[in-house]
């Protein structure tokens, strides 16, 4: 019997899945439509770089109102104080 060492090929048929050595799964704090990707798959990145924006059209409008509502309460504060009505509230 004579035993070579000689490469042998083979070969393998099917489906097959090549998965990476180190992988993150990333999160948003809320949903939103992405607007723009920094990076490409399989890039390293430091830590806190950013990988992609946002937008959550439904949170920039609620912010936009509240922005709207705190200058119209501090336009009514700023008219109660210079009428002295702040003086008045506040005894």
């Amino acid at each position: 019997m004579v035993v070579a060492l000689l490469p042998w090929p083979l070969v393998v048929t099917g489906r097959f899945v090549a998965a990476p050595a180190l992988q993150v799964s990333l999160t948003a704090p809320s949903g939103g439509t992405v607007e723009r990707v920094y990076a490409r798959e399989g890039t390293r990145l430091a830590a806190g770089t950013p990988v992609a924006r946002l937008r959550n059209f439904a949170l920039e409008r609620e912010a936009a109102n509240l922005e709207r509502l705190a200058d119209s309460l501090a336009e009514t504060a700023a008219a109660a104080r210079a009428s002295g009505g702040a003086a008045a509230a506040e005894s």
